[in-house]
């Protein structure tokens, strides 16, 4: 502690500024800068970087076989399985309306869609050896995107994200991502995460409770676009080179034979 005094008084004296502080208030100083620091962790500078990094490094080298969804495994419906994170509304996400931002949206969505485009696309962005099958590496571009804002975030509050493919036409990939309270959305299967293991399989009704009524706080769109250099891809493509969907001839000959 004798330390830690000394230090914050050569900065003081370094910036211009004469104090003196005991052990006991550097001690304190220091722990609320920690908890300022903690409590803001998630909005601090390259920490949007730190959590795509390890989304790139869970998906495309740590676990990879693991995230990898395919319609041969999960089933066909599995492109429109929804992906869910939670998060929390730090102090540095606050407006002057004393709750929420909404420009901090967007970077949950960033990290939130991210996670199911990867769960999805990885083998487009970073194609895994298949002999002679091995796909052509192409970007996943966002498009654009829109929100659309119905209750306001409390401070400190936690919420959940959850995305999933909506549907697609020659161009576009369009992803709906909603904001609800923690629990309030229970589809009965998961894309991947810790909820994927808990649920059933089977897809079926979820139980609803009064409770979790008006419990939206926002709802978004997005459109994605797969590109090769400068050519557009697309997506019904992609999605059958991925096997995310059979094609009509791969069903065909099943069922003859």
């Amino acid at each position: 502690m004798h330390q830690t005094a000394a230090i914050v008084e050569r900065v003081a004296e370094a910036s211009g500024f004469t104090i003196h502080l005991s052990l006991v208030q550097a001690f304190i100083g220091l722990a609320l800068l920690a908890v300022v620091l903690l409590s803001n962790a998630k909005s601090l500078l390259f920490m949007w970087h730190g959590r795509l990094l390890l989304q790139l490094a869970r998906h495309l080298l740590l676990r990879r076989s693991r995230l990898t969804i395919k319609s041969a495994d999960q089933g066909a419906e599995s492109i429109f399985l929804p992906v869910i994170t939670s998060s929390y509304t730090p102090l540095l996400d606050i407006d002057y309306n004393l709750h929420k931002s909404n420009s901090t949206f967007f970077s949950d969505l960033d990290d939130n869609r991210t996670e199911l485009m990867l769960a999805l696309f990885k083998d487009v962005l970073s194609p895994s050896k298949r002999g002679e099958n091995t796909l052509t590496q192409k970007t996943i571009n966002l498009g654009g995107t829109s929100c659309t804002f119905k209750k306001p975030i409390p401070p400190f509050a936690r919420y959940e994200i959850s995305s999933r493919i909506l549907c697609w036409d020659e161009k576009w990939v369009y992803v709906a991502s909603h904001f609800t309270r923690p629990g309030s959305n229970r589809p009965t299967q998961f894309l991947v995460g810790p909820q994927a293991a808990k649920l059933p399989k089977a897809l079926g009704e979820a139980n609803k409770t009064e409770g979790q009524k008006d419990c939206a706080y926002a709802t978004a769109i997005a459109k994605y676009v797969f590109k090769a250099g400068r050519i557009t891809c697309s997506p019904e493509t992609v999605i059958r080179l991925v096997l995310l969907w059979k094609s009509n001839t791969a069903r065909k000959t099943k069922s003859q034979t």
